[in-house]
């Protein structure tokens, strides 16, 4: 897999620019992007060029998916077909690839690129993929028993820690240097942020200081394996398999990137287990290791917690918690992983 960042230079002029994002009149804004191709009748227009254009039989009813960056539409039982905002160039080359390299590893519940391709009327281009049975694990998180989610989280590990293995082999140089540039820009973008605002003064100097020092660490010692890089209960699949619930699809690679594997573990911790720890104990342990007690592995994740692009840390650990109680990185690690 190449990097979307190291491409994404090159990806772009596959899109000849924002000027082909014309139907039916010039949009700007996602906003305005979704909420055109978030419609019965474009997603009829759509799904008829794709039908005629691929000669596949998408038929039955169409249903549109979860309000998200990108448009999905389920055609019958068998299809989905994901229309790519041209605001978010690297989503649909950070799937496609992502999903490629996983298509050889067997038991995998992700879903299989079918066609990928690009529409003529519009210029968006699209992904055909298989539909994976099943419903949002969000949808039913609240309802499951203690048992029940553990369960999950277990089975979930596994997964991951399958992705990160298989993964390995395609990593190179390019893309060590795509990992490196992330991290640099991230770091970057804080610094000049205040995205920590929620966190006490004198904590948000001490994050400044932090994410600078283990941001050069991590650069030279981490092992690079493809990430999913926003897994949360939106993005995970299940189903009853008689009292359990078993996982049947992780979806929407749209931000799968090679990386340090410790970054996958930001979004499960948060936006998958919900920041209890007795989950991610479970996660941990089934994943391999005892993680949360090793320092090098509290700081990665903290560093990427930090500067993670769409996870808003310190908002989602108001709720659990008074951030004025933390005065210091090492409190703050110290509630989160003891």
């Amino acid at each position: 897999m190449v990097s979307s960042i190291v491409r994404c230079a090159e990806f772009l002029n596959t899109y000849g620019g924002l000027e082909r994002f014309t139907v039916p009149s010039q949009k700007t804004t996602w906003k305005d992007w979704y909420a055109h191709t978030a419609t019965a009748s474009t997603a009829r227009e759509i799904i008829t060029e794709i039908r005629a254009e691929t000669g596949l039989p998408l038929t039955g009813d169409i249903t549109i998916g979860p309000h998200a960056s990108n448009t999905v539409y389920f055609v019958g039982e068998r299809f989905v077909v994901k229309v790519y905002c041209p605001l978010f160039p690297g989503d649909v080359l950070s799937e496609y690839e992502a999903l490629q390299i996983l298509e050889s590893a067997s038991g995998l519940p992700v879903p299989k690129v079918i066609h990928q391709g690009r529409l003529d009327s519009a210029g968006w281009h699209y992904l055909i993929l298989t539909r994976q049975p099943g419903g949002l694990v969000g949808d039913c998180w609240g309802r499951l028993t203690r048992q029940q989610k553990a369960g999950l989280v277990r089975e979930l590990a596994r997964i991951v820690r399958q992705i990160h293995i298989v993964s390995q082999a395609d990593v190179s140089a390019q893309t060590l240097e795509a990992w490196r540039r992330f991290l640099r820009e991230r770091i970057s973008a804080c610094a000049s942020s205040r995205r920590w605002q929620t966190f006490q003064p004198s904590l948000q100097k001490q994050m400044h200081s932090f994410i600078e020092s283990v941001g050069e660490r991590v650069d030279e010692s981490a092992r690079l394996s493809l990430l999913h890089a926003d897994i949360n209960r939106q993005h995970v699949l299940t189903r009853r398999v008689g009292t359990e619930f078993r996982i049947s699809g992780l979806i929407d690679f749209g931000d799968a990137r090679f990386g340090d594997a410790v970054y996958d573990f930001v979004g499960i911790y948060v936006g998958f287990c919900g920041l209890c720890e007795d989950y991610f104990a479970v996660f941990t342990d089934t994943y391999g290791g005892d993680l949360m007690q090793a320092q090098w592995f509290r700081d990665r994740w903290m560093l990427y917690a930090l500067i993670h692009p769409h996870l808003k840390f310190g908002a989602r650990l108001s709720r659990n918690i008074d951030l004025s109680t933390f005065g210091s990185i090492q409190q703050l690690q110290s509630y989160l992983f003891d």
